[in-house]
C-alpha cells in the first residue's frame, strides 16, 4: 500500500511537469505557479505586494528569484520583514511582518507621519493618517525632527504610560525638547506639565502616582512637576500676576 501511495504521489508531481525548449534547444523543466498566498498584511494591499514581488500565476516555480522579490518588498514603507517560500508543486507563500504604529508626529504643515515601535517615522497620506492615527499619542517637538534614539525613547515612554489605564486618559501627548528630554501634560482644566527626561520611565511613573495621590497638586497653583532627578521631585509654581497692578482704581 505504501509503495502504491508513493507511486501516486510521484505520478501527481510528474503530471505537473512538462518540458519547454530554451533558445539553445535544451529542455527545461517547468512547474507553473497556480497559487500565490500572501499572509500577515493588514496595511499593505495584496495587489501591491504581488506587483512589487513580480510573481504571477504561470511563472516557473523553479526559476523564481525569491531573494530579489524579498528585497523589493522590503522597500515598501510598512513592511518590516518578509519571507518567501516555494511549496511544491505549484504554490508560493509570502509571509509579511508589518510595522506597528505607536504614535503620530507632524512633519510639516499638513504633513504627518506615524512612528513605529522601533522609532522609524513613516510618512503617510491624509487618508492613511485618518485611518491609523485615532487613539495614538501625538509627539510634539521643538526645533527639528527628533533623532531616532529620541523617538525610540518616546515609544518606551508611551508603552510605560499605557500600563496605567487610570492615568492614561488624562495625558494629552508628549513634548520633546533637545537636551532636556520629554514632558507630557495632565489634562486638567489648567494643564499640569510633568518632566520625565530620557529614561527610567516606569520608576518615574510610580513616583508621579505617589505625588498625585498624596499631595494632590493643584494645577492652578503648580505649573510643572520635574521627575528627572533620582532622589527628589521638584515642583514649579505658576507665576501669579497681581490683578491690581498696572493702574486702575484700587
Amino acid at each position: 500500500m505504501k509503495s502504491l501511495l508513493y507511486l501516486i504521489s510521484v505520478g501527481g508531481i510528474a503530471a505537473a511537469l512538462w518540458f519547454t525548449t530554451t533558445g539553445y534547444g535544451r529542455p527545461q523543466i517547468s512547474l507553473p505557479v497556480s497559487q500565490i498566498q500572501v499572509q500577515g498584511n493588514q496595511r499593505v494591499q495584496t495587489e501591491e505586494i504581488l506587483a512589487r514581488a513580480e510573481i504571477r500565476k504561470g511563472n516557473n516555480l523553479l526559476t523564481l528569484s525569491l531573494d530579489q522579490s524579498a528585497k523589493r518588498l522590503l522597500d515598501l514603507a510598512w513592511i518590516k520583514d518578509v519571507s518567501l517560500s516555494r511549496v511544491f508543486p505549484d504554490r508560493v507563500v509570502i509571509k509579511i511582518v508589518e510595522y506597528r504604529p505607536s504614535a503620530r508626529i507632524q512633519l510639516g504643515d499638513g504633513v504627518w507621519g506615524l512612528v513605529e515601535e522601533g522609532g522609524k517615522v513613516i510618512p503617510v497620506s491624509p487618508e492613511e493618517f485618518a485611518r491609523e492615527a485615532p487613539g495614538l499619542f501625538e509627539i510634539h517637538y521643538e526645533g527639528s525632527l527628533p533623532p531616532l534614539e529620541a523617538l525610540q525613547s518616546a515609544v518606551a515612554l508611551i508603552h510605560t504610560l499605557q500600563t496605567d489605564p487610570k492615568l492614561l486618559p488624562a495625558i494629552n501627548g508628549i513634548l520633546f525638547r533637545p537636551g532636556m528630554g520629554f514632558w507630557f501634560t495632565l489634562g486638567f482644566e489648567t494643564p499640569l506639565w510633568v518632566r520625565v527626561g530620557f529614561d527610567d520611565y516606569p520608576l518615574k511613573l510610580v513616583r508621579l502616582k505617589r505625588i498625585l495621590n498624596t499631595f494632590r497638586p493643584d494645577p492652578r497653583v503648580w505649573e510643572e512637576i520635574d521627575l528627572d532627578y533620582p532622589d527628589r521631585a521638584l515642583a514649579r509654581p505658576r507665576l501669579i500676576l497681581d490683578e491690581t497692578s498696572g493702574g486702575g482704581e484700587g
